[in-house]
């Protein structure tokens, strides 16, 4: 188990244990962890990836109000998603874990968040409006997971959205129309999923031409023509080395 001690030292700000050996759990309460100025709180990171954690989320981690940092990914965590986090998060990584469940709606409160990475999971049911009230997010992976139904149109109001990765869903459907007034996107996954409708016009409209667009609409159910913009870009040879689609 993960020394309770570890996350009760006052002077400790940052806690990184990547790539140890054997099998590790997380405590399932601290009882040392106050409220104000006392244990815990000087943590701005845990950043304990690649170790073979098991067992499911701590419950104690809203405890940790100045909290800016949670990498978690790559372990065997299980069970759902904590209801609450501290608001103050802003790089949340929990990839490739066997996380179930849905996205808890106390997640729309993280506000802070710049990251928010839950790819290769088994978290499932529809994409939350919420996400939309997270509008500092340059990075949402929600890849192999269980999703279904459309992309919200709440997803419109993403305006700082840089990459956006939902592929291997297999049951999100309908248009990504909501996608097309996003300014900053320049890279977007969709592969292996049901989406249908056309492509919208404005995609990546507003990306610069010295910027690298990637995006993927492979095994999906799109019909018509590629936009113009895009198909421009794709035409301007100097434009596209640095334009990349796969379909």
């Amino acid at each position: 188990m993960v020394p309770p001690s570890l996350f009760t030292i006052p002077a400790v700000q940052y806690i990184t244990f990547q790539f140890g050996e054997g099998v590790w759990r997380f405590p399932e309460t601290i009882d040392d962890i106050m409220e104000g100025d006392n244990n815990g709180s000087s943590l701005v990171a845990i950043s304990m990836g690649d170790n073979g954690l098991s067992g499911t989320m701590p419950s104690f981690l809203p405890a940790f109000k100045n909290l800016i940092t949670l990498n978690l990914k790559g372990n065997a965590l299980d069970g759902s998603l904590p209801d609450s986090l501290p608001t103050t998060i802003e790089f949340l990584n929990l990839q490739d874990n066997y996380l179930t469940g849905t996205l808890p709606e106390g997640l729309g409160q993280l506000t802070n968040l710049t990251v928010m990475a839950f790819g290769k999971n088994k978290i499932h049911g529809l994409l939350p409006s919420w996400c939309g009230n997270l509008g500092k997010l340059r990075l949402l992976d929600l890849s192999h997971n269980e999703f279904e139904g459309p992309i919200p149109r709440a997803f419109s109001q993403l305006s700082s959205l840089e990459h956006m990765s939902l592929q291997n869903n297999a049951n999100l459907n309908g248009s990504i129309s909501a996608l097309e007034p996003l300014g900053a996107l320049s890279t977007l996954m969709l592969y292996a999923n049901s989406f249908t409708s056309t492509i919208p016009e404005g995609l990546f409209s507003n990306v610069s031409i010295t910027k690298e667009i990637f995006a993927d609409f492979g095994h999906n159910n799109f019909t018509g023509k590629l936009p113009q913009t895009l198909s421009e870009r794709a035409s301007n040879t100097s434009e596209s080395t640095n334009l990349f689609f796969l379909f």
